[in-house]
């Protein structure tokens, strides 16, 4: 967290810290910064799903979905997205 103190603009530490957040099981914290990340540069499709996995774990699932999406659009292996896709397929 202090790089992001020391540096805000540094997408990539607003992104490491989300995924720290996510070992913690703090996703709502988490959420936060994979959104600052994406606020500065948008075309990061292992951001939009990291913050789809952790929209899930709080059974966001309309958000989950739609930021799958958005990591699939821009360039995210189906295979890293597939089983994500059919876990947020069961719960809608």
């Amino acid at each position: 967290m202090q790089s992001c103190k020391y540096n805000p603009a540094n997408f990539r530490s607003l992104y490491y810290v989300g995924i720290a957040l996510t070992l913690l099981n703090r996703d709502d914290e988490a959420i936060e910064y994979f959104t600052k990340s994406l606020e500065i540069n948008k075309f990061q499709a292992h951001v939009y799903f990291r913050r789809s996995l952790s929209y899930f774990k709080l059974a966001l699932y309309p958000e989950a979905a739609k930021d799958l999406d958005s990591a699939s659009d821009l360039g995210l292996a189906e295979e890293d997205a597939k089983k994500l896709r059919i876990a947020i397929a069961k719960k809608n």
